[in-house]
Formats: C-alpha cells, sequence, structure tokens
C-alpha cells in the first residue's frame, strides 16, 4: 500500500465516523419525535412540570451576588468588608442571602420626585 493509498482510506474512515456522529440538531430532532409520538404523553407530562418550576436559591455565591447587585465582585467583597453589605461564612466561603440583598437594593430608593 503507497502512502498515496492510505491517506485516501483515511479519509474515507474519517467520512464514515462524521456521517455516524450526532449532532444537537439531531439530538432536537429526536426529542422532537418522542415528544409528539402518542407514547410520549408521560415525557410531555415531566418535562412540562419542570419547566414550570421556578427554583430560586436562597443563599448566593459571590459572583452571584455580585451579579444580582449588578457590581464587581472586588467592589462586593469591599463592601461586605466594611460591613454595608451582610453576609454569612460557610467554611472559607462568603454567601449572601438573597432576601437580605433584595431588602437592601429597595432600601437604596432615590429620586422619589413625581414628574407633571
Amino acid at each position: 500500500m503507497t502512502a498515496q493509498d492510505f491517506y485516501v482510506e483515511k479519509q474515507k474512515s474519517r467520512s464514515k465516523n462524521l456521517e455516524r456522529r450526532w449532532t444537537t440538531n439531531d439530538a432536537h430532532v429526536a426529542i422532537a419525535k418522542i415528544y409528539d409520538s402518542p407514547e410520549g404523553a408521560f415525557f410531555r407530562r415531566h418535562v412540562n412540570a419542570a419547566r414550570s418550576l421556578k427554583i430560586e436559591k436562597e443563599f448566593l455565591t459571590t459572583t452571584e451576588a455580585a451579579e444580582y447587585l449588578g457590581i464587581s465582585e472586588h467592589a462586593l467583597i469591599c463592601q461586605t468588608s466594611n460591613g454595608k453589605i451582610p453576609y454569612y461564612k460557610f467554611q472559607r466561603r462568603n454567601r449572601y442571602l438573597l432576601k437580605e440583598l433584595r431588602e437592601l437594593l429597595l432600601s437604596q430608593k432615590r429620586g422619589n420626585r413625581k414628574w407633571e
């Protein structure tokens, strides 16, 4: 077998492997077929139930809390160490109670002027 024949065989095997791979679109099509089939009632019921659940975390990490407040992580850490933002220590990590962050935001209301 020459080098060129070997290269041609290698390319053929690669193209066969590429044909066998599932793409994300193929997975979506397969799920849609299951979802739309009459046997998919069980699947539909559980997917819709999962979509309707609203899962809200009670405690946020530093990154999540900074994103929620709309500030940088560094600014959050500085305000935490200055005592402006309440936090809880879990092992060596800071955690922020979502309810307290929401109350903090609502207590900082400014501009109560009514426009005519």
